[in-house]
């Protein structure tokens, strides 16, 4: 893997993370056509998924193993 490509890729991965912290913690504007409990596990998935291929990546890029 390039280490460019390697960046991207984490700095992506990172990127959904905050969008699932964020998604975790906002209100919901109108709980009858939002569902809060289901942004929640959204963002809890979101952050737990992406939070995971992001340390992949950088285990991948500080040990060089995906060339």
């Amino acid at each position: 893997m390039k280490t460019s490509k390697g960046l991207f890729g984490i700095g992506t991965s990172l990127l959904f993370v905050m969008l699932g912290v964020y998604l975790f913690t906002v209100k919901a504007h109108n709980p009858a056509t939002e569902n809060p409990e289901l942004v929640k596990w959204v963002g809890i998935a979101c952050t737990a998924f992406f939070g995971l291929v992001a340390l992949a990546g950088i285990k991948m890029l500080i040990t060089g193993s995906a060339k």
